[in-house]
């Protein structure tokens, strides 16, 4: 039998020249954890409105040029399936201090930084 639940999230790959921006979540079973803005999507919302929403609050950055960059599936865990819909987009605007519970810090990262923190993690 399958997942019970399914959760829809999206994350945003937003990339400045040659770094990539990352959230370091305050969330009690993340704390510290950096990785892509996002979150759920609420019900009845679309998706690419929902990333806009997300990046918005946890960031302060607004973005635009939406392409879908992939759908990932967790593997289900506790009868709950995580779908992730992932989009590549610009941005514009300048990036806000983070509210310190949600998100703890917003941080700018070569490509190489990033694998290595996966490495590490």
């Amino acid at each position: 039998m399958g997942p019970n639940r399914i959760i829809p999230v999206c994350s945003a790959v937003i990339m400045d020249v040659d770094r990539y921006l990352l959230v370091q979540s305050g969330e009690e079973k993340y704390v510290g954890k950096w990785g892509l803005a996002g979150g759920k999507i609420d019900f009845g919302e679309i998706p690419s409105k929902a990333i806009e929403r997300e990046v918005y609050e946890e960031t302060g950055l607004l973005i635009s040029n939406l392409g879908l960059f992939g759908i990932y599936c967790s593997m289900p865990l506790d009868d709950i399936w995580v779908v992730n819909h992932a989009y590549r987009c610009d941005f514009f605007g300048e990036d806000k201090k983070p509210d310190g519970r949600e998100i703890l810090k917003i941080g700018w990262f070569p490509y190489d930084d990033i694998v290595n923190m996966a490495k590490n993690d």
